[in-house]
Protein backbone atom coordinates (compact mmCIF):
# COMPACT_ATOMS: atom_id res chain seq x y z
CA UNK A 1 0.00 0.00 0.00
CA UNK A 2 1.59 3.30 -1.05
CA UNK A 3 1.69 6.51 1.00
CA UNK A 4 -0.79 8.29 -1.30
CA UNK A 5 -3.41 5.61 -0.69
CA UNK A 6 -2.69 5.68 3.03
CA UNK A 7 -3.27 9.47 3.17
CA UNK A 8 -6.50 9.05 1.21
CA UNK A 9 -7.62 6.37 3.64
CA UNK A 10 -6.95 8.62 6.62
CA UNK A 11 -8.85 11.53 5.04
CA UNK A 12 -11.78 9.24 4.23
CA UNK A 13 -12.01 7.94 7.78
CA UNK A 14 -11.80 11.45 9.22
CA UNK A 15 -14.63 12.63 6.94
CA UNK A 16 -16.82 9.68 7.93
CA UNK A 17 -16.08 10.19 11.60
CA UNK A 18 -16.87 13.89 11.36
CA UNK A 19 -20.26 13.09 9.85
CA UNK A 20 -21.17 10.26 12.25
CA UNK A 21 -23.79 12.30 14.17
CA UNK A 22 -26.12 12.15 11.14
CA UNK A 23 -26.30 8.32 11.17
CA UNK A 24 -29.27 6.46 12.70
CA UNK A 25 -27.87 2.94 13.36
CA UNK A 26 -24.66 1.53 14.88
CA UNK A 27 -22.38 -0.29 12.42
CA UNK A 28 -19.16 -2.17 13.26
CA UNK A 29 -16.51 -1.63 10.59
CA UNK A 30 -13.42 -3.79 10.01
CA UNK A 31 -12.51 -2.67 6.48
CA UNK A 32 -12.85 0.34 4.21
CA UNK A 33 -15.25 -1.55 1.98
CA UNK A 34 -17.55 -2.01 4.96
CA UNK A 35 -17.06 1.68 5.78
CA UNK A 36 -18.10 2.71 2.29
CA UNK A 37 -21.21 0.53 2.51
CA UNK A 38 -22.12 1.94 5.91
CA UNK A 39 -21.82 5.58 4.84
CA UNK A 40 -24.13 4.98 1.89
CA UNK A 41 -26.80 3.43 4.14
CA UNK A 42 -29.30 6.09 5.19
CA UNK A 43 -30.21 4.14 8.34
CA UNK A 44 -26.68 4.28 9.75
CA UNK A 45 -26.22 6.68 12.69
CA UNK A 46 -22.72 5.86 13.93
CA UNK A 47 -19.71 3.84 12.89
CA UNK A 48 -17.68 1.79 15.32
CA UNK A 49 -14.28 1.57 13.64
CA UNK A 50 -12.43 -1.56 14.72
CA UNK A 51 -8.89 -1.29 16.05
CA UNK A 52 -7.51 -3.09 12.99
CA UNK A 53 -9.01 -2.60 9.53
CA UNK A 54 -8.03 -3.70 6.04
CA UNK A 55 -7.40 -1.47 3.06
CA UNK A 56 -5.98 -2.42 -0.32
CA UNK A 57 -3.34 -5.11 0.48
CA UNK A 58 -2.66 -3.95 4.05
CA UNK A 59 -3.92 -4.33 7.59
CA UNK A 60 -3.97 -0.98 9.38
CA UNK A 61 -4.00 -0.26 13.08
CA UNK A 62 -5.86 2.94 13.89
CA UNK A 63 -5.66 5.37 16.75
CA UNK A 64 -8.35 8.08 17.07
CA UNK A 65 -7.93 11.31 19.02
CA UNK A 66 -10.88 13.67 18.55
CA UNK A 67 -11.23 14.24 14.82
CA UNK A 68 -7.70 13.02 14.18
CA UNK A 69 -6.95 9.46 13.10
CA UNK A 70 -3.53 7.80 12.80
CA UNK A 71 -3.22 4.70 10.65
CA UNK A 72 -0.21 2.40 10.95
CA UNK A 73 0.45 -0.52 8.62
CA UNK A 74 0.97 -3.63 10.72
CA UNK A 75 0.95 -6.33 8.06
CA UNK A 76 -0.23 -7.56 4.72
CA UNK A 77 -3.94 -8.33 4.48
CA UNK A 78 -3.27 -11.76 2.96
CA UNK A 79 -0.39 -12.73 5.27
CA UNK A 80 -0.27 -15.72 7.60
CA UNK A 81 -0.72 -13.49 10.65
CA UNK A 82 -3.77 -11.75 9.21
CA UNK A 83 -5.39 -14.99 8.06
CA UNK A 84 -5.12 -16.51 11.54
CA UNK A 85 -7.31 -13.74 12.98
CA UNK A 86 -9.48 -13.08 9.91
CA UNK A 87 -12.94 -12.57 11.43
CA UNK A 88 -14.78 -12.16 8.14
CA UNK A 89 -18.00 -14.18 8.71
CA UNK A 90 -17.81 -15.28 5.08
CA UNK A 91 -14.45 -16.94 5.88
CA UNK A 92 -15.29 -18.94 8.99
CA UNK A 93 -13.60 -21.91 7.29
CA UNK A 94 -10.28 -20.82 5.82
CA UNK A 95 -7.27 -22.39 4.09
CA UNK A 96 -3.77 -20.99 4.00
CA UNK A 97 -1.22 -22.40 1.54
CA UNK A 98 2.46 -21.99 2.43
CA UNK A 99 3.95 -21.14 -0.95
CA UNK A 100 6.88 -19.05 0.34
CA UNK A 101 8.95 -19.01 3.53
CA UNK A 102 6.86 -17.28 6.22
CA UNK A 103 8.63 -15.15 8.84
CA UNK A 104 5.91 -14.23 11.33
CA UNK A 105 7.74 -11.44 13.14
CA UNK A 106 4.58 -10.10 14.82
CA UNK A 107 0.91 -10.89 15.21
CA UNK A 108 -1.55 -8.33 13.90
CA UNK A 109 -2.18 -6.00 16.83
CA UNK A 110 -0.62 -8.68 19.06
CA UNK A 111 -3.56 -11.00 18.43
CA UNK A 112 -2.80 -14.74 18.14
CA UNK A 113 -6.38 -15.94 18.83
CA UNK A 114 -7.68 -17.96 15.90
CA UNK A 115 -10.86 -16.63 14.29
CA UNK A 116 -13.61 -18.65 12.62
CA UNK A 117 -14.49 -22.31 13.06
CA UNK A 118 -11.70 -23.96 11.05
CA UNK A 119 -8.28 -22.87 9.83
CA UNK A 120 -6.17 -25.23 7.68
CA UNK A 121 -2.48 -24.68 6.91
CA UNK A 122 -1.12 -26.65 3.95
CA UNK A 123 2.57 -26.85 3.11
CA UNK A 124 2.54 -29.46 0.31
CA UNK A 125 5.98 -30.66 1.55
CA UNK A 126 7.52 -27.97 -0.63
CA UNK A 127 10.52 -27.14 1.58
CA UNK A 128 9.03 -23.85 2.84
CA UNK A 129 8.90 -22.91 6.51
CA UNK A 130 6.81 -20.95 8.99
CA UNK A 131 9.09 -19.20 11.47
CA UNK A 132 7.75 -17.58 14.65
CA UNK A 133 10.78 -15.52 15.71
CA UNK A 134 10.18 -11.81 16.11
CA UNK A 135 12.65 -9.08 15.06
CA UNK A 136 14.55 -9.52 18.34
CA UNK A 137 14.91 -13.28 17.89
CA UNK A 138 12.28 -14.13 20.51
CA UNK A 139 9.57 -16.67 19.80
CA UNK A 140 6.00 -15.47 19.36
CA UNK A 141 3.32 -17.30 21.28
CA UNK A 142 1.64 -19.66 18.80
CA UNK A 143 -1.93 -19.90 17.54
CA UNK A 144 -4.52 -19.98 20.31
CA UNK A 145 -7.31 -22.44 19.48
CA UNK A 146 -10.61 -22.16 21.35
CA UNK A 147 -13.67 -24.27 22.07
CA UNK A 148 -15.34 -25.83 18.99
CA UNK A 149 -12.57 -24.63 16.68
CA UNK A 150 -10.33 -26.80 14.48
CA UNK A 151 -6.75 -26.08 13.44
CA UNK A 152 -5.12 -28.29 10.80
CA UNK A 153 -1.36 -28.22 10.06
CA UNK A 154 -0.63 -30.48 7.10
CA UNK A 155 2.62 -31.21 5.25
CA UNK A 156 4.55 -28.12 6.39
CA UNK A 157 8.26 -28.79 5.85
CA UNK A 158 9.36 -26.79 8.89
CA UNK A 159 7.28 -25.13 11.60
CA UNK A 160 9.69 -23.46 13.98
CA UNK A 161 10.66 -20.66 16.32
CA UNK A 162 7.44 -20.26 18.30
CA UNK A 163 6.91 -19.90 22.04
CA UNK A 164 4.61 -22.97 21.96
CA UNK A 165 3.47 -23.30 18.34
CA UNK A 166 -0.11 -24.26 19.23
CA UNK A 167 -2.05 -23.52 22.39
CA UNK A 168 -5.25 -25.54 22.51
CA UNK A 169 -7.97 -24.42 24.89
CA UNK A 170 -10.81 -26.74 23.97
CA UNK A 171 -10.64 -27.22 20.22
CA UNK A 172 -9.44 -29.92 17.83
CA UNK A 173 -5.90 -29.84 16.43
CA UNK A 174 -5.01 -32.07 13.47
CA UNK A 175 -1.35 -32.57 12.48
CA UNK A 176 0.10 -34.67 9.67
CA UNK A 177 3.31 -34.76 7.65
CA UNK A 178 4.79 -31.73 9.43
CA UNK A 179 8.17 -31.23 11.04
CA UNK A 180 8.18 -29.10 14.20
CA UNK A 181 11.66 -28.00 15.18
CA UNK A 182 13.36 -25.49 17.48
CA UNK A 183 10.19 -24.30 19.18
CA UNK A 184 10.60 -23.27 22.81
CA UNK A 185 7.90 -22.82 25.49
CA UNK A 186 9.03 -19.94 27.69
CA UNK A 187 7.95 -18.97 31.18
CA UNK A 188 7.80 -15.37 29.94
CA UNK A 189 4.36 -14.62 28.43
CA UNK A 190 3.53 -18.31 28.64
CA UNK A 191 3.29 -21.24 31.08
CA UNK A 192 6.54 -22.77 29.86
CA UNK A 193 4.65 -25.96 28.97
CA UNK A 194 4.73 -27.73 25.62
CA UNK A 195 7.44 -26.57 23.24
CA UNK A 196 5.24 -27.36 20.25
CA UNK A 197 1.77 -28.08 21.61
CA UNK A 198 0.24 -26.93 24.86
CA UNK A 199 -2.96 -28.97 25.06
CA UNK A 200 -4.75 -27.37 27.99
CA UNK A 201 -8.09 -28.80 26.92
CA UNK A 202 -9.44 -30.58 23.84
CA UNK A 203 -8.09 -33.11 21.37
CA UNK A 204 -4.91 -33.36 19.30
CA UNK A 205 -4.67 -35.88 16.43
CA UNK A 206 -1.14 -36.54 15.16
CA UNK A 207 -0.87 -38.47 11.92
CA UNK A 208 1.68 -40.05 9.63
CA UNK A 209 5.18 -38.73 8.98
CA UNK A 210 5.06 -36.07 11.68
CA UNK A 211 8.39 -35.22 13.30
CA UNK A 212 9.06 -33.31 16.55
CA UNK A 213 12.75 -32.48 16.79
CA UNK A 214 14.88 -30.25 19.06
CA UNK A 215 11.99 -28.54 20.81
CA UNK A 216 12.24 -27.36 24.41
CA UNK A 217 10.08 -26.27 27.33
CA UNK A 218 11.24 -24.27 30.30
CA UNK A 219 8.64 -26.10 32.39
CA UNK A 220 6.97 -29.38 31.29
CA UNK A 221 6.71 -31.23 27.99
CA UNK A 222 9.63 -30.70 25.62
CA UNK A 223 7.43 -31.17 22.57
CA UNK A 224 3.91 -31.65 23.98
CA UNK A 225 2.14 -30.87 27.23
CA UNK A 226 -1.17 -32.70 27.65
CA UNK A 227 -3.37 -31.65 30.58
CA UNK A 228 -5.75 -33.88 32.54
CA UNK A 229 -8.53 -32.67 30.22
CA UNK A 230 -6.51 -33.35 27.08
CA UNK A 231 -6.56 -36.21 24.59
CA UNK A 232 -3.61 -37.12 22.32
CA UNK A 233 -4.23 -39.52 19.44
CA UNK A 234 -1.34 -40.93 17.37
CA UNK A 235 -2.08 -42.80 14.16
CA UNK A 236 0.59 -44.20 11.83
CA UNK A 237 -1.57 -46.16 9.42
CA UNK A 238 0.62 -48.43 7.27
CA UNK A 239 3.87 -50.37 7.78
CA UNK A 240 6.13 -47.64 6.38
CA UNK A 241 4.52 -44.73 8.25
CA UNK A 242 6.35 -43.12 11.14
CA UNK A 243 5.81 -40.56 13.85
CA UNK A 244 9.06 -39.57 15.52
CA UNK A 245 10.11 -37.51 18.54
CA UNK A 246 13.83 -36.83 18.98
CA UNK A 247 16.11 -34.31 20.68
CA UNK A 248 13.36 -32.72 22.82
CA UNK A 249 13.78 -31.60 26.42
CA UNK A 250 12.06 -29.84 29.32
CA UNK A 251 13.11 -28.66 32.77
CA UNK A 252 13.82 -32.25 33.87
CA UNK A 253 16.13 -33.05 30.93
CA UNK A 254 15.32 -35.16 27.89
CA UNK A 255 11.56 -35.32 27.40
CA UNK A 256 9.10 -35.60 24.52
CA UNK A 257 5.71 -35.52 26.24
CA UNK A 258 4.39 -34.64 29.67
CA UNK A 259 0.85 -35.97 29.96
CA UNK A 260 -1.78 -35.98 32.68
CA UNK A 261 -4.56 -37.00 30.29
CA UNK A 262 -5.20 -39.74 27.74
CA UNK A 263 -2.83 -40.94 25.00
CA UNK A 264 -3.93 -43.34 22.26
CA UNK A 265 -1.56 -45.05 19.80
CA UNK A 266 -2.84 -46.89 16.72
CA UNK A 267 -1.76 -48.13 13.29
CA UNK A 268 0.69 -50.54 11.71
CA UNK A 269 3.44 -47.90 11.47
CA UNK A 270 6.02 -47.07 14.15
CA UNK A 271 5.84 -44.28 16.74
CA UNK A 272 9.18 -43.51 18.37
CA UNK A 273 9.94 -41.47 21.47
CA UNK A 274 13.69 -40.91 21.80
CA UNK A 275 13.54 -38.72 24.90
CA UNK A 276 10.76 -40.23 26.98
CA UNK A 277 7.25 -39.68 28.29
CA UNK A 278 6.51 -38.34 31.78
CA UNK A 279 3.44 -37.56 33.87
CA UNK A 280 0.44 -39.72 34.74
CA UNK A 281 -2.95 -40.41 33.20
CA UNK A 282 -3.22 -43.34 30.80
CA UNK A 283 -1.61 -44.60 27.60
CA UNK A 284 -3.40 -47.14 25.40
CA UNK A 285 -1.42 -48.66 22.55
CA UNK A 286 -2.86 -50.75 19.74
CA UNK A 287 0.03 -49.84 17.48
CA UNK A 288 3.81 -50.21 17.45
CA UNK A 289 5.68 -48.21 20.05
CA UNK A 290 9.43 -47.67 20.47
CA UNK A 291 10.50 -46.24 23.82
CA UNK A 292 13.96 -44.74 24.11
CA UNK A 293 15.17 -42.29 26.73
CA UNK A 294 13.85 -42.08 30.29
CA UNK A 295 10.17 -43.03 30.63
CA UNK A 296 10.35 -43.85 34.35
CA UNK A 297 8.77 -40.50 35.26
CA UNK A 298 5.47 -41.66 33.77
CA UNK A 299 3.55 -43.05 36.76
CA UNK A 300 0.15 -43.65 35.23
CA UNK A 301 -1.24 -46.73 33.49
CA UNK A 302 -0.07 -48.29 30.23
CA UNK A 303 -1.89 -51.01 28.27
CA UNK A 304 -0.67 -52.57 25.01
CA UNK A 305 -2.43 -55.09 22.79
CA UNK A 306 -2.87 -55.93 19.13
CA UNK A 307 -5.48 -54.23 17.00
CA UNK A 308 -7.83 -57.00 15.87
CA UNK A 309 -8.13 -55.40 12.42
CA UNK A 310 -4.34 -55.74 11.86
CA UNK A 311 -3.31 -58.31 14.44
CA UNK A 312 -0.09 -59.44 12.73
CA UNK A 313 1.23 -55.89 12.33
CA UNK A 314 0.41 -54.22 15.64
CA UNK A 315 0.82 -54.62 19.38
CA UNK A 316 4.62 -54.35 19.57
CA UNK A 317 6.42 -52.44 22.32
CA UNK A 318 10.20 -52.08 22.16
CA UNK A 319 12.20 -50.73 25.10
CA UNK A 320 15.40 -49.63 23.39
CA UNK A 321 18.98 -50.12 24.49
CA UNK A 322 19.71 -47.70 27.34
CA UNK A 323 16.06 -46.74 27.80
CA UNK A 324 14.05 -46.77 31.03
CA UNK A 325 10.56 -48.25 31.03
CA UNK A 326 7.45 -46.69 32.53
CA UNK A 327 6.80 -46.37 36.22
CA UNK A 328 3.24 -46.99 37.36
CA UNK A 329 1.30 -50.02 36.10
CA UNK A 330 1.82 -51.64 32.69
CA UNK A 331 -0.01 -54.52 31.01
CA UNK A 332 0.98 -56.34 27.83
CA UNK A 333 -2.24 -58.15 26.93
CA UNK A 334 -1.19 -59.39 23.49
CA UNK A 335 1.53 -58.72 20.94
CA UNK A 336 5.21 -58.61 21.97
CA UNK A 337 7.25 -56.75 24.54
CA UNK A 338 10.85 -56.44 23.34
CA UNK A 339 12.97 -55.61 26.39
CA UNK A 340 16.34 -54.56 24.98
CA UNK A 341 17.57 -52.35 27.81
CA UNK A 342 20.08 -53.01 30.56
CA UNK A 343 18.11 -50.65 32.82
CA UNK A 344 16.01 -52.99 34.95
CA UNK A 345 12.36 -52.44 35.82
CA UNK A 346 12.24 -50.05 38.76
CA UNK A 347 9.47 -49.55 41.33
CA UNK A 348 6.71 -50.37 38.87
CA UNK A 349 4.32 -53.20 38.01
CA UNK A 350 4.58 -55.07 34.70
CA UNK A 351 2.27 -57.89 33.64
CA UNK A 352 2.98 -59.85 30.46
CA UNK A 353 -0.33 -61.65 30.21
CA UNK A 354 -1.63 -64.80 28.58
CA UNK A 355 -1.46 -64.35 24.82
CA UNK A 356 1.51 -61.99 24.85
CA UNK A 357 5.19 -62.61 24.09
CA UNK A 358 8.30 -61.46 25.95
CA UNK A 359 11.72 -61.07 24.35
CA UNK A 360 14.61 -60.09 26.64
CA UNK A 361 17.69 -58.79 24.82
CA UNK A 362 18.44 -58.15 21.16
CA UNK A 363 21.13 -60.84 21.07
CA UNK A 364 24.03 -58.38 21.11
CA UNK A 365 23.68 -55.76 23.84
CA UNK A 366 23.21 -56.58 27.51
CA UNK A 367 19.66 -56.56 28.84
CA UNK A 368 18.19 -57.15 32.30
CA UNK A 369 14.62 -57.64 33.43
CA UNK A 370 13.55 -58.58 36.95
CA UNK A 371 10.00 -59.75 37.62
CA UNK A 372 9.11 -59.33 41.29
CA UNK A 373 6.39 -58.04 43.57
CA UNK A 374 3.12 -57.65 41.65
CA UNK A 375 4.82 -58.07 38.27
CA UNK A 376 4.32 -61.29 36.33
CA UNK A 377 4.99 -63.12 33.06
CA UNK A 378 2.78 -66.08 33.88
CA UNK A 379 1.27 -67.96 30.94
CA UNK A 380 2.98 -65.73 28.40
CA UNK A 381 2.69 -67.33 24.96
CA UNK A 382 6.47 -67.40 24.65
CA UNK A 383 9.52 -66.11 26.51
CA UNK A 384 12.81 -65.66 24.68
CA UNK A 385 15.95 -64.75 26.64
CA UNK A 386 18.62 -63.91 24.09
CA UNK A 387 22.39 -63.94 24.35
CA UNK A 388 23.81 -61.37 26.84
CA UNK A 389 20.40 -61.02 28.49
CA UNK A 390 19.13 -62.02 31.92
CA UNK A 391 15.58 -62.61 33.12
CA UNK A 392 15.27 -62.77 36.91
CA UNK A 393 12.22 -64.09 38.76
CA UNK A 394 11.98 -63.19 42.46
CA UNK A 395 9.32 -64.57 44.77
CA UNK A 396 7.27 -65.98 41.88
CA UNK A 397 5.07 -69.05 41.77
CA UNK A 398 4.30 -69.34 38.10
CA UNK A 399 4.09 -71.39 34.97
CA UNK A 400 6.82 -70.67 32.44
CA UNK A 401 5.45 -71.40 29.00
CA UNK A 402 7.42 -71.66 25.78
CA UNK A 403 10.88 -70.63 27.03
CA UNK A 404 13.87 -70.46 24.69
CA UNK A 405 17.04 -68.53 23.94
CA UNK A 406 20.74 -68.43 24.75
CA UNK A 407 20.48 -66.03 27.67
CA UNK A 408 20.37 -66.44 31.44
CA UNK A 409 17.40 -67.23 33.66
CA UNK A 410 17.63 -66.77 37.40
CA UNK A 411 15.19 -67.38 40.23
CA UNK A 412 15.06 -66.44 43.88
CA UNK A 413 12.55 -67.93 46.35
CA UNK A 414 10.42 -68.94 43.36
CA UNK A 415 8.44 -71.99 42.28
CA UNK A 416 8.66 -72.38 38.51
CA UNK A 417 6.88 -74.91 36.36
CA UNK A 418 8.31 -75.62 32.90
CA UNK A 419 6.38 -77.61 30.31
CA UNK A 420 7.65 -79.73 27.43
CA UNK A 421 8.01 -76.67 25.17
CA UNK A 422 10.49 -74.99 27.48
CA UNK A 423 14.23 -75.04 27.12
CA UNK A 424 17.08 -72.62 27.67
CA UNK A 425 20.61 -73.10 26.38
CA UNK A 426 22.69 -70.93 28.73
CA UNK A 427 22.67 -70.63 32.53
CA UNK A 428 19.97 -71.06 35.13
CA UNK A 429 20.85 -69.68 38.55
CA UNK A 430 18.66 -69.94 41.61
CA UNK A 431 18.44 -69.35 45.33
CA UNK A 432 16.01 -71.33 47.52
CA UNK A 433 13.74 -72.09 44.59
CA UNK A 434 11.79 -74.99 43.15
CA UNK A 435 11.77 -76.05 39.49
CA UNK A 436 8.97 -78.26 38.22
CA UNK A 437 9.76 -79.86 34.86
CA UNK A 438 7.06 -81.71 32.95
CA UNK A 439 7.36 -83.40 29.57
CA UNK A 440 9.00 -86.15 27.56
CA UNK A 441 10.95 -84.08 25.01
CA UNK A 442 14.52 -85.23 25.54
CA UNK A 443 16.16 -82.25 23.83
CA UNK A 444 14.08 -79.71 25.76
CA UNK A 445 14.62 -81.46 29.08
CA UNK A 446 18.35 -81.77 28.48
CA UNK A 447 18.72 -78.11 27.51
CA UNK A 448 16.99 -76.94 30.68
CA UNK A 449 18.94 -79.32 32.89
CA UNK A 450 22.16 -78.24 31.13
CA UNK A 451 21.33 -74.68 32.04
CA UNK A 452 20.81 -75.70 35.67
CA UNK A 453 24.11 -77.59 35.74
CA UNK A 454 25.92 -74.65 34.11
CA UNK A 455 24.53 -72.15 36.57
CA UNK A 456 25.04 -71.44 40.24
CA UNK A 457 22.25 -72.85 42.38
CA UNK A 458 21.68 -72.83 46.10
CA UNK A 459 18.96 -74.86 47.79
CA UNK A 460 17.33 -75.94 44.51
CA UNK A 461 14.54 -78.54 44.54
CA UNK A 462 13.87 -80.36 41.24
CA UNK A 463 10.50 -82.01 40.64
CA UNK A 464 10.57 -84.12 37.46
CA UNK A 465 7.33 -85.44 35.99
CA UNK A 466 7.47 -87.74 32.94
CA UNK A 467 10.92 -86.44 32.12
CA UNK A 468 13.49 -88.30 30.06
CA UNK A 469 17.08 -87.08 30.33
CA UNK A 470 20.63 -88.33 29.98
CA UNK A 471 22.10 -85.66 32.24
CA UNK A 472 24.03 -86.35 35.45
CA UNK A 473 22.32 -84.81 38.46
CA UNK A 474 24.34 -84.48 41.65
CA UNK A 475 22.28 -84.16 44.79
CA UNK A 476 23.99 -82.48 47.73
CA UNK A 477 23.11 -80.23 50.62
CA UNK A 478 24.15 -77.03 48.87
CA UNK A 479 23.31 -76.91 45.18
CA UNK A 480 20.57 -79.34 44.13
CA UNK A 481 19.23 -80.46 47.49
CA UNK A 482 16.34 -82.64 46.34
CA UNK A 483 15.17 -84.42 43.18
CA UNK A 484 11.60 -85.75 43.20
CA UNK A 485 10.28 -87.88 40.35
CA UNK A 486 6.72 -88.76 39.34
CA UNK A 487 5.14 -90.48 36.37
CA UNK A 488 7.43 -92.27 33.94
CA UNK A 489 10.73 -90.48 34.52
CA UNK A 490 13.95 -91.79 32.99
CA UNK A 491 17.33 -90.64 34.30
CA UNK A 492 20.01 -92.35 32.23
CA UNK A 493 23.01 -90.15 33.12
Amino acid sequence: MNSRNLRFAAIAVAMFLGAQSTFAQDVDVTSFSELATAIKDSTTTSINLKKSISWDDSVLKNAINGNRITLTRVGASDSFASEVINSDPMKAIRTYNVVNDEDVTAWIDGNNVMAGSKFSIYGAKNGKYINGLDSNGNGLQGINVGDQQELDIIDVSSYKGFNSAVINNGGDVVISGTKFENNNAKLTNNTGNGGVIQNNDGKVDIGVNSVFESNTAENLGGAIYNSANGVLNFYAASDDDIIKFTGNSDSSGGNDIYSLGHISIKGAGTITFDDGIAGSGEIESLGNLVLNGDNSRFNGSFVSQVDSSAADKTGNVTVGTGAKFFGGTSQINSGTLNWYTSNDLQDATLAVNDGANLVVGNGTDSANLTIKGNSSVENATSIVVNNNANLSLIGKTMAVGNLSGAGNLSAETSNLTFNSNSGITANFASTDSTVNLTGTDLAKSDSLLDAILNGTNSGLILNLDNVTTSKDLTIDSTNITTVNTTGITSLTG
